[in-house]
Formats: C-alpha cells, sequence, structure tokens
C-alpha cells in the first residue's frame, strides 16, 4: 500500500499596473489552497511453470483526490472551491522464456491510470473562468511489449524491444498564452516503437554503452486546440488538429551513448559521451517543427583510499562543442514562441570525501 500527499497555496496577481506597463505584479486576483492524495493499493508476484518458463503478474487499485479552497471571495468573485477524485483498477501480465542460459524473450501486456497533476488543473481553458479545471479527464492507456535479452559474449550484452501503447483521454494543452496553461482531454492517441541497447566491456580498461529508440507518436482522434492569442474566449476561432497528426514535442527518434576509461592503478574514471534527439514538433498542428540535435560531453575523475575514507575529484563538461539547439518546447504558445534555448558550453568541478559509519563496538 502507499499515500501520498501534496499541499499548494496558490496566489495570483494582476500582471500588470494602470497605463501599457507589463510584467509588474498587479492587485491580486486569485488565493486558494489546493490538496492532491493519492492512496494505492497492489500486488505482484512470479510464478515459475517449469526451469526455463515463468509468469509474472500484478493488479493494482489507484484512487487520487484533488480538492480546492477558494479564499478569494470577492465582490462579483463567487466561491470556486471544489472537488473531484480519479480512480482504476488496473493490471498487468507477462512471460519470460529462458530459451538458453544466456538468452531470455518475454512479452508483457498491461493498463496504466495517470491522473492530472496540479499543474494540468491550474487553469480553465477559457481565459475569464476562474478556479481549478476540475473537468479535466484521467488517460488511460493499454501497453504491449515483447523483447529479447542476451548475452552474445561473455562481455557483450543486447536488448532489443518493441512496444505500442494505445491512450484513451489524453491531456494535451487547450491553449497557452501570456505565460497561462490549461489543458484538456484529445480523445485517443497511439504510440508505437522500437529499443536497442548494447552494452559491452570492450577491453578490461574500455566499456561502451549504446542506446537507441525510435518512436511514432500520434492522435488517432481530431480535436479542436488554440495555436493563437484570438480564441482564449471564442471557440470559433480555434483551430482542427486532425487524426493522424504527430504529438507535439515527443522525438521521432533518441541516442545516447558512451565509452568509458578506467585506469585502475591510478583510480582515474573518465568517459565521452554522445546524446541526439531527432525532429519533433512544437504545436499539435504540426505547423511548427523543432529539428533534431546531437551534443557531446566529457567526464573524468580521481578516486583514492586512505583508511576508512574514499577521495574523489571530478570534472564533466557538457555541449563540448557550445551547439545550439532547442532544449524545451512551448506546446501550442498563443504568441508562436515555441521555442527556449538549451544551455551553451556548461562545466562543473568537484571534491569529494566519504567515511561509512563505523559498527558498533562489541564486548570483549
Amino acid at each position: 500500500t502507499e499515500y501520498e500527499r501534496a499541499d499548494e497555496k496558490r496566489l495570483g496577481y494582476e500582471n500588470f499596473v494602470a497605463g501599457p506597463i507589463f510584467g509588474v505584479k498587479g492587485a491580486l486576483r486569485r488565493d486558494e489552497v489546493n490538496t492532491a492524495e493519492q492512496t494505492g493499493v497492489f500486488t505482484q508476484g512470479e510464478y515459475a511453470l517449469s526451469q526455463g518458463f515463468s509468469l509474472l503478474g500484478g493488479l493494482r487499485y489507484t484512487r487520487v483526490d484533488f480538492k480546492s479552497k477558494d479564499d478569494y471571495i470577492v465582490g462579483v468573485n463567487v466561491d470556486d472551491s471544489g472537488s473531484t477524485h480519479h480512480s482504476a483498477w488496473t493490471s498487468a501480465f507477462g512471460g519470460v522464456w529462458k530459451v538458453t542460459p544466456t538468452t531470455n524473450v518475454y512479452a508483457n501486456v498491461g493498463r496504466s491510470f495517470e491522473a492530472p497533476t496540479l499543474v494540468e488543473l491550474a487553469y480553465r481553458p477559457v481565459i475569464t473562468d476562474p478556479g481549478l479545471n476540475l473537468d479535466l479527464k484521467a488517460s488511460k492507456s493499454i501497453q504491449y511489449e515483447i523483447g529479447v535479452k542476451s548475452y552474445l559474449t561473455e562481455s557483450t550484452r543486447i536488448d532489443a524491444a518493441a512496444f505500442y501503447i494505445d491512450t484513451e483521454n489524453e491531456v494535451v494543452v487547450a491553449n497557452n498564452t501570456g505565460g497561462r496553461v490549461s489543458y484538456q482531454n484529445a480523445g485517443d492517441t497511439t504510440r508505437k516503437g522500437v529499443e536497442f541497447t548494447v552494452d559491452s566491456r570492450i577491453t578490461n580498461s574500455i566499456n561502451g554503452f549504446a542506446t537507441l529508440t525510435l518512436l511514432d507518436a500520434k492522435f488517432e482522434d481530431s480535436f479542436l486546440t488554440c495555436v493563437t492569442t484570438l480564441c482564449s474566449n471564442i471557440a470559433n476561432n480555434q483551430t482542427l488538429v486532425s487524426a493522424g497528426n504527430k504529438l507535439a514535442s515527443v522525438a521521432n527518434k533518441t541516442f545516447f551513448g558512451e565509452l568509458t576509461y578506467r585506469h585502475a592503478a591510478s583510480g582515474f574514471l573518465g568517459g565521452i559521451e554522445y546524446r541526439a534527439s531527432g525532429r519533433m514538433y512544437a504545436d499539435d498542428t504540426n505547423d511548427a517543427r523543432v529539428g533534431g540535435y546531437g551534443i557531446t560531453s566529457i567526464r573524468g575523475g580521481f578516486t583514492q583510499t586512505s583508511g576508512n575514507w574514499k577521495f574523489n575529484q571530478f570534472a564533466r563538461i557538457d555541449n563540448l562543442f557550445d551547439k545550439e539547439y532547442v532544449g524545451s518546447v512551448y506546446i501550442n504558445e498563443g504568441s508562436q514562441r515555441y521555442y527556449a534555448p538549451a544551455a551553451e558550453r556548461t562545466w562543473l568541478i568537484g571534491l569529494s570525501a566519504s567515511s561509512p559509519r563505523r559498527p558498533p563496538c562489541e564486548a570483549g
């Protein structure tokens, strides 16, 4: 069993004062206390049908409660307090076949449940409507995966998997204007793809690791959304998102690879990393495209021991070649200011010292 709780005190202000001066905190317009609680009960287990075949299963019940207490009831601004909850039974089932002592084949199917967050509930789609967006529904998915994990040699392991995810009531951006983002449910979506991983000890000192994911994420249903500053309150200015469009801010491929080198005698461990991302879109209408990128990072450090103490000195440089690329995307931003730049070349140098806690002395 598990229980989680989050409390938030949310204040909202007008972002202007008298005259055409924006970006200045003005009069209070929102004051509320919001609470989110999650309760979960689950069980899972594994059963070996034979020495080479095992079944795995799990069952879970989840309930998420949201409550909002409005403390800003002034004049025509009425009490916007409210509450809602989401709950679901989810399950997973799978099997593992030990084809050889070094190769496993597996298959899984499962259902998942994702309630909206307090951030996603914070604003209603119509900009003049106050209070939480308590009409937002939870999304539910069914997921399928098949894969293989195998040691090609004593020092090289590969993993490969194919997956398919079918989601209903996908939570997406409804409108994004002036820093105010609201969300809505957009019907069904699908995600399908493959993943490949290789991990190899090339020599006693050098290790290589690489992982690649290819992903196709798209809408199965059409829906209306806001991609300009004109439709915040006027429904007929909204734009149709066609079935078949790609999900915004989801890259079609990602890659991570690294080579590490260890010199045991000196206590040195270093590595070079390469991280890449494919293209994506900044809006659900797929009119604004975000190009892919690839960046390189390096790291290195030394470790020494003295008695019960361990000492580390380390350094790291990210984005080694100072590449300019889009680090994050503001989906459906009404003024078409979709792109946020990533950090330029950054570096980190550090020292650490640690000592394990000694066990208590024993009598005698």
